[in-house]
Parts: C-alpha cells; sequence; structure tokens
C-alpha cells in the first residue's frame, strides 16, 4: 500500500478467477473473491487516482464503482488482451465496446428467477446466475445498465430514418479523438386494444 500510496495512478486488475468461470454450474454470489474486495477498500481509501481494470465473463457485484475514477472492463481478451489493455488505457486506442449485461451494486438487487429442478430430482428450488432480472419492484437497481460504454470522444446523430426494413442514422464525430461508436435501437412490436401485437 505504501507505493500505491506515492503512485499518480493505480491501475488494479480484478475479476472472476478459474473457478467461477465456467457453465457447467451456478455460482453461489455475484461477489468478486474476498482478497480482491479487500484490496479495493485499502486502495480506495487512499488519495490516489484508481483506475479498475476488470476482467471476467460475467456479471459481479461492483461496491466500489463510486470511489475508482474508471473502469475498463476487458471482459475474456484472450491471448493479446493485454496489448489491446494497454492501448486503451494510454489513450492510443478508444474504447467503443458496450456492456452486454447489466452489474448490480449488489446481488440481492437482482433477484434470479427460481428454477425448479427437472423430474426425478431433488425438488428443492436453484437459482439460476445466468437470467438474471436486473429491475426490482420498478425501481432501477443497477450500478452500470446493459449497453453502457464510454468513450474519449463525442458523437452527435443526425437524419434518423426508421422503417420496417431497418433503420439508419448519420453519427459524426464531435470530438478531438478519433473513435468508433455502436449505435444502439430499442424496438418492440405495435401491439393493438388486444393485447397481442399487430400483424
Amino acid at each position: 500500500m505504501r507505493l500505491a500510496a506515492r503512485a499518480d495512478v493505480v491501475v488494479a486488475f480484478i475479476g472472476l478467477d478459474e473457478a467461477a468461470e465456467t457453465e457447467g454450474l451456478d455460482r453461489a454470489d455475484m461477489r468478486l473473491r474476498a482478497n480482491q474486495l479487500d484490496l479495493m477498500r485499502e486502495l480506495t481509501a487512499l488519495d490516489t487516482r484508481i483506475v479498475v481494470v476488470l476482467v471476467g465473463g460475467a456479471p459481479v457485484e461492483l461496491p466500489f464503482i463510486d470511489d475508482v475514477d474508471a473502469v475498463l472492463h476487458a471482459y475474456l481478451g484472450g491471448q493479446g488482451g493485454g496489448e489491446a489493455i494497454a492501448r486503451l488505457l494510454t489513450g492510443r486506442r478508444n474504447p467503443s465496446g458496450r456492456l452486454a449485461e447489466s452489474y448490480p451494486i449488489r446481488g440481492e438487487d437482482a433477484p434470479p428467477p427460481l428454477v425448479r429442478a427437472r423430474r426425478g430430482h431433488r425438488r428443492t428450488p436453484r437459482v439460476d446466475l445466468r437470467r438474471l432480472p436486473l429491475l426490482r419492484r420498478g425501481r432501477q437497481a443497477r450500478a452500470v445498465p446493459f449497453g453502457h460504454g464510454l468513450s474519449y470522444t463525442t458523437f452527435t446523430y443526425s437524419d434518423l430514418s426508421a422503417t420496417q426494413e431497418g433503420l439508419t442514422v448519420t453519427v459524426t464525430n464531435t470530438g478531438a479523438v478519433e473513435g468508433e461508436e455502436v449505435v444502439q435501437a430499442y424496438v418492440s412490436a405495435h401491439r393493438t386494444d388486444s393485447g397481442h401485437p399487430a400483424s
């Protein structure tokens, strides 16, 4: 901690370990390991700028989100991930990704649905953390929502046109840094008074 206290910026790499990165079973909770949370508590108590590089393929609780200066989500970058992260942290490349899930502050803000056991198995309910609803009782309870992503530059949208065939829009980089933008459009089917989608 003495070294971190003297640093201009601390880059903390945290995330899910190999035991948590699996598709064969459900995680018991959405917390990071205790040693990582202890580290983040000690770092955020310092008067030092902190950048978190979050590594992992599934949502985790982010109790420290308001106490750090930036979070770069690297997901599971593979062999070239380290070089890509270095380019993003140093500004040689501009981040343009978007979150594929929502990340809650607390796991209880994202109550999972109960999944009943199959016939012939124990009838005790279990939870499936792969299908998390991230709203509870109509209130937003998320640290970072689905689709979120920041950039080192700014963009404006113009000439929006939406038809049954698709959507077109002109995207203009209005900042001083080269970058790319991910356009997101959320649509729903038109509904009739009967509550069924119109044909």
